[in-house]
């Protein structure tokens, strides 16, 4: 089968390569979003700890899964999201660094808590104790328990500190789960704001043969910023009613600014993976225009 590689028109390349900067206050809005909900989570994961005797942040699933570290890592890092949601612009580079400081900060948080409930416990006693001693105490006295069941395990000793890394392996995932959210969204090259998704059309052929033509067709007139003539070239083509052996796919989105009034077509063929489709990388093709973009079934 013949394979098309679809490159980017020469303008929008050269509008991936200088992308509108983020927004000074849109990250410092997130920031502190971000900050508020890692120190609530961590105060309110404490308290849990404390008051019921439940640490939620070490359930496990099969031993080796820590999905309350995974969800407490997500809702520390929540507030990005919610921030980025409030003033919907690109997230700066220091997103990544941020949210992860965020989720596993808020797990040495809980332990700092713990340590000073601890120490005011002992009274005089705890005074000589540091937080890394305590920290290393903590860490081998985990013991593991079947939900429902007892008694727990002897301590686990140095091996706890295998499991203690799981728990901060959860939380960072957590935390990325957020990141990898906010970097997926479409935004604007121009002024860096989200994209809102207008319409997607999709196509497909009895013969893939017939589906790389077309997508020539579409591809040459993108790079040539017809926008919309690929977009009658595309409804042209196929059918949107996928073919019992169809393996391949044409999609066409588009992508409208509110902020600037940009609009972006975005060109993909896409092959099914189980029950998802996936875009070929090599094939996406990209075009803006000022002009409004309309897209039928």
């Amino acid at each position: 089968m013949a394979q098309i590689r679809s490159e980017q028109s020469p303008a929008s390349i050269g509008d991936l390569k200088r992308p509108a900067p983020s927004s000074l206050f849109a990250d410092s809005l997130a920031c502190a979003c971000g900050l508020l909900t890692s120190l609530l989570t961590g105060v309110l994961l404490w308290f849990v700890t404390v008051k019921f005797h439940f640490a939620f942040h070490k359930v496990t699933l099969w031993f080796i899964v820590p999905i309350g570290a995974f969800l407490s890592g997500w809702a520390a890092a929540s507030g990005y999201y919610l921030g980025y949601q409030m003033y919907q612009r690109r997230p700066g580079r220091l997103l990544l660094p941020n949210v992860l400081a965020a989720s596993v900060g808020t797990l040495l948080l809980i332990h700092y808590l713990t340590y000073l409930t601890v120490r005011a416990a002992l009274g005089k006693l705890g005074d000589t104790m540091s937080f890394l001693s305590f920290l290393d105490i903590s860490v081998r006295s985990t013991t593991v328990r079947l939900m429902g069941l007892t008694p727990p395990s002897p301590t686990l000793g140095h091996f706890g500190y295998i499991t203690t890394a799981i728990e901060v392996l959860g939380f960072a995932v957590g935390g990325l789960a957020v990141y990898s959210y906010l970097r997926s969204e479409v935004y604007c090259v121009r002024c860096s704001w989200r994209m809102k998704l207008k319409g997607k059309q999709v196509r497909y052929t009895k013969q893939s043969e017939d589906l790389l033509v077309a997508t020539a067709d579409v591809t040459a007139a993108l790079k040539a910023g017809n926008v919309a003539g690929a977009i009658e070239r595309h409804t042209a083509c196929g059918s949107f009613a996928r073919f019992p052996n169809s393996i391949i796919r044409s999609v066409c989105s588009v992508y409208a600014c509110r902020h600037c009034g940009r609009n972006t077509a975005e060109f993909a063929l896409q092959r099914p993976q189980g029950e998802q489709w996936h875009s070929l990388r090599e094939s996406i093709t990209l075009a803006h225009t000022d002009s409004p973009i309309g897209l039928s079934r």
